[in-house]
């Protein structure tokens, strides 16, 4: 069969013209199977459908047609009226904001919201796949909303993509925010996101999918986090079923009701090289760990009286750790409740213990103490009561870089003469090719931070915060990386002096 575009075109055009929608659709369906992504072709075949009075029948078709003729307000209506026949009224806004963007008429999408009971809409994008970005993200959003008392009268839709994370922390979040899950209307937002009008999209206080959409600097989504949680309390809390569940729960993964539970997160390649599928992930295996740096403190923390759990998914390591209060939930996939499990116990425990890592979200939306070792890049991390202990930054020579100059703003150099900040610098190939890496916590380390953490957490121990005040002394107020809210345990403070150029 051969194709002539011209001719089938002026065809199309002639049978449009004479309302012959039976010959149009005939047509066009036998010129698309040639060129199936014809914007043109499948432009004319909604006029056939429309025609013929079917054109809301097939939904795949006017979401496909959609995505081609992206900046047609005709082709945008009809898709948002197929939504709105479906009762996804939500999804109909979106698109309907989409429509009017590109020079649609506004009163269409005013009679919709004023129909739900809204004067205006905001429409925000949230990585649903990754828990640090679902969990951060939504709460610090909620966190800052409750803060401002924000207009009744404002619709604020969010899109996730379809494949979550974390099904139970979704859940939880549903008495507070409904995410609607669409990979097309997340797609169709990130293949063009300049296309949506500034008034419609709403800005979370940490939005990773700004970066499309303007100038970004991660440096100012962490300051924003961590002014949010400064300011604000917690809102999330388990919902009702979920805290009927808790029994059943703690019965299935063998966890002793009366003991204090320590949850547990240490990152490896694993879970990152799972969750994109495919990609080339190494570029982050310098945020990963050794898990047998933590068995020793692990091991005091169940003879402390603590049951510790292992939290996360997916994993290239584990421990042969033999006790009743050591639960690794990474190596009980097999349960459909592991999810819920992992929230329970974070929501339970009396302190976290891991990196600034995807879990330790969940746990900052529920305010709990943690203690975050092995910590790369350099920051200090947003929440409630956060101790940090950072991995060093070694050169060729096995030389560690100072702390301090690192938080003033030190750079790297390589021979071609590109300069970067280190504080700047989230990609470990970058950093070899700078001459650097990263090295991991000592289990003396880690320990000794644990032992003076649940010291002081205990009431039992004071914190002596004389060396962290020459170090805050040194460290710049206007940077968004170094917040003064943390705090440092004393330990490693006391063994790395040099670094941190204190005495």
């Amino acid at each position: 069969m051969h194709l002539c575009l011209s001719k089938i075109l002026d065809k199309c055009t002639n049978e449009l013209s004479k309302k012959n929608y039976i010959d149009l659709l005939k047509t066009v369906d036998k010129a698309l199977k040639l060129d199936p992504n014809n914007a043109q072709l499948l432009k004319f075949r909604l006029d056939a459908l429309l025609g013929l009075g079917t054109a809301y029948d097939d939904l795949g078709f006017l979401r496909k047609l959609s995505w081609y003729r992206s900046t047609d307000p005709e082709v945008l209506y009809h898709l948002a009226q197929a939504f709105w026949l479906r009762e996804q009224y939500h999804c109909s806004v979106v698109i309907l904001c989409f429509m009017v963007s590109v020079g649609g008429e506004a009163q269409i999408l005013n009679a919709r919201l004023r129909e739900l009971g809204y004067s205006r809409v905001k429409i925000y994008f949230i990585n649903t796949q990754r828990i640090g970005h679902l969990a951060c993200e939504s709460d610090a959003w909620l966190r800052k909303r409750a803060r401002l008392q924000a207009s009744p009268n404002e619709l604020n839709i969010f899109i996730g993509q379809e494949k979550v994370c974390n099904y139970a922390y979704l859940d939880m979040l549903a008495n507070y925010q409904k995410i609607e899950l669409s990979d097309y209307l997340f797609n169709l937002h990130s293949s063009r996101p300049l296309l949506l009008n500034d008034k419609f999209y709403g800005q979370m206080p940490y939005d990773v999918n700004s970066a499309k959409r303007q100038a970004f600097s991660i440096e100012n989504q962490l300051h924003n986090a961590v002014v949010v949680y400064k300011q604000a309390d917690r809102l999330l809390e388990l919902t009702e079923k979920q805290t009927e569940l808790k029994n059943s729960i703690y019965n299935e993964f063998g966890i002793h009701a009366k003991r204090p539970i320590v949850c547990l997160h240490v990152r490896d390649s694993k879970y990152l090289t799972s969750v994109v599928g495919g990609k080339d992930t190494t570029y982050h295996d310098y945020r990963d760990v050794d898990i047998l740096n933590y068995e020793s403190t692990i091991r005091w923390l169940i003879g402390a009286g603590y049951t510790v759990v292992r939290i996360g998914q997916y994993t290239n390591q584990k421990l042969s750790i033999d006790s009743d209060f050591y639960i690794d939930l990474n190596q009980r996939n097999e349960s459909s409740n592991v999810s819920l499990a992992e929230l329970i116990f974070i929501r339970d425990c009396v302190f976290y213990l891991g990196i600034n890592s995807g879990p330790f979200a969940i746990a900052a939306s529920f305010d709990k103490p943690c203690l975050l070792v092995n910590c790369a890049p350099y920051v200090h991390v947003y929440g409630k009561n956060i101790w940090n202990i950072f991995k060093k930054l070694i050169d060729d020579e096995g030389k560690a870089k100072s702390f301090v100059e690192i938080a003033q703003g030190t750079t790297l150099k390589n021979n071609l003469g590109i300069e970067e900040r280190v504080l700047d610098i989230y990609n470990g190939q970058v950093l070899a090719g700078y001459g650097y890496s990263y090295i991991e916590n000592t289990s003396s380390e880690i320990i000794q931070a644990t032992i003076e953490f649940e010291g002081v957490l205990s009431n039992r121990n004071q914190y002596d915060d004389r060396l962290l005040r020459q170090y805050f002394a040194q460290i710049p107020n206007d940077c968004g990386y170094l917040n003064k809210n943390i705090v440092i345990p004393h330990s490693f403070l006391q063994a790395n002096k040099k670094l941190f150029n204190v005495e």
